[in-house]
């Protein structure tokens, strides 16, 4: 996608160019390339509904699982307007041409973010990274989806989270966001289908071992609508992510913008939750305005 540092019109209110779209599941199926036949259905299995419900109820204890999309995000062009009307402000370079020295006076040590291009080749996408072959590999596996009050790990079968994947409703849908793929027998051939970018072999984190070491890994999957809220990577990391389908919408700020101001908590809808979805729909753009784009120095990015 090309460079919209132009482009103001996510500053501005986009809710004059949201439209009511149609929700068609098996035209998602069919663009993700999932044959399978649950996937020509009408709405989701039995079996999948029930594990989905299980999990909503231990996730979010605080919201009915009936009332997950009671804003019909679904039915919006929402996402289509962010993809569309954001300005994308970030350094793209190449991978195949940029030496591990020029990133590392130019980005690193500046602790200056950007995203490289070309740079998921050696993740083998066609043979191994599709959503039909991960299924095919995957699908009786269970993987982390949330946690629970307690903080114990909430995990379903990849089969039953795929049907999610294409048929949930949900303003915010659960965000399958699996730390420990070590730990999985039958997933742990994963780690072998991609190697450490050229610029990130230096990991401190080795030298103190397997056991102690806290979780770097992630393999994540996150249907329309999902997605975090502002937070600071564990231990203050720089973590670097691989989109291998679809897209993933950021926004960054300078660390010395304080935490209060970044959350926006005073922009949440009345009787909406801090969703990824509200705050990029809602509350990012109210924080803008109010606080001035160049005070927050922020940066977005897909």
């Amino acid at each position: 996608m090309e460079n919209q540092t132009n482009s103001n019109y996510y500053y501005n209110d986009l809710s004059s160019k949201v439209k009511e779209v149609v929700f068609d599941p098996k035209s998602k199926a069919k663009k993700l390339g999932l044959k399978s036949d649950r996937f020509r259905e009408s709405r989701m299995g039995s079996s999948a509904s029930e594990v989905i419900y299980d999990a909503k109820q231990r996730d979010r204890t605080y919201t009915k699982p009936e009332q997950w999309g009671k804003s019909n995000y679904y039915k919006t062009n929402w996402c289509q307007l962010l993809l569309e009307n954001c300005p994308d402000e970030i350094d793209r370079i190449d991978y195949l041409t940029t030496t591990p020295e020029y990133f590392v006076e130019n980005y690193e040590s500046k602790n200056k973010p950007c995203i490289f291009t070309n740079s998921a080749g050696n993740f083998n996408i066609e043979k191994y990274w599709t959503f039909q072959q991960i299924y095919n590999r995957y699908k009786d596996i269970s993987f982390k989806v949330g946690e629970d009050d307690k903080g114990k790990k909430i995990r379903i079968k990849l089969k039953y989270f795929f049907e999610y994947l294409v048929y949930n409703t949900d303003d915010s849908p659960l965000y399958m966001f699996e730390s420990a793929i070590e730990d999985i027998k039958e997933a742990r051939k994963m780690i072998e289908k991609y190697e450490v970018p050229k610029y990130f072999r230096e990991d401190l984190f080795q030298y103190i071992g397997e056991r102690k070491r806290p979780p770097y890994r992630w393999f994540l999957i996150g249907p329309e609508r999902s997605g975090t809220t502002v937070h600071i990577d564990p231990l203050q990391t720089s973590a670097w992510n691989t989109s291998l389908q679809g897209y993933k919408r950021w926004v960054l700020f300078d660390p010395n913008v304080p935490k209060s101001v970044v959350k926006a908590k005073k922009f949440i809808p009345a009787g909406e939750e801090d969703d990824a979805i509200q705050y990029f729909c809602k509350m990012l753009p109210k924080l803008v305005q109010e606080e001035g784009r160049e005070n927050l120095e922020a940066i977005n990015t897909l």
